[in-house]
């Protein structure tokens, strides 16, 4: 079921915000992962807590690393010399962003 026939049948389906999570730098090999975040019954309402979530993980956080937020959907944080970004989605539940199950 793609995104459009999911707004179509609106009351089966339910919205998933998942993080990417991406690292990189010069001491460790770029590594690209999937994990499920939470749920949530309307596109909108899965918007609203994924901008709560990135705002909220943008907010000083202490001494040590500092996220920053880079998009409305994006944080990132330096850790010595590599970089960790985790990218949000809101997405209906048909899609799963890891693949096909093998």
């Amino acid at each position: 079921m793609s995104r459009a026939s999911c707004a179509i049948a609106v009351l089966l389906c339910v919205w998933v915000i998942w993080r990417n999570e991406v690292i990189y730098g010069p001491a460790v090999p770029r590594t690209d992962s999937w994990h499920y975040v939470g749920t949530a019954a309307t596109e909108s309402r899965c918007d609203h807590y994924l901008t709560k979530l990135v705002t909220g993980l943008a907010e000083p956080t202490g001494p040590g690393h500092t996220w920053t937020k880079t998009t409305e959907a994006s944080v990132q944080v330096q850790i010595g010399r590599n970089t960790l970004t985790w990218y949000f989605y809101c997405i209906p539940d048909t899609i799963d962003p890891r693949g096909p199950k093998k």
